[in-house]
């Protein structure tokens, strides 16, 4: 488990996009995590703005392998690649 504070800069309401270094965080043996944000922000549940102090989670997996899904009509077309060089991975 990895625990950090992020500073958030920016101007309030807008997005903003902020850079979380996972390479600290210990990959297990799969090469998946489990991801949390959540703000420090504490703001009361009887507050119109709540939403705002949801967490929001991720699945983020390591791979050498690029996946490209595409959907069309009833049909689906997955290209796989590899990371490292580029190219094609034959189909399984």
């Amino acid at each position: 488990m990895y625990d950090e504070i992020i500073e958030v800069e920016g101007s309030d309401d807008r997005a903003i996009e902020t850079f979380v270094d996972l390479g600290a965080a210990a990959f297990s043996e799969s090469n998946q995590l489990v991801v949390r944000v959540a703000p420090t922000l504490d703001i009361p549940q009887s507050s119109d703005d709540y939403w705002q102090n949801q967490p929001s989670l991720a699945w983020v997996q390591s791979t050498d392998v690029g996946v490209d899904a595409f959907v069309a009509n009833n049909k689906l077309l997955v290209w796989t690649t590899s990371l490292a060089t580029g190219e094609p991975l034959p189909a399984c």
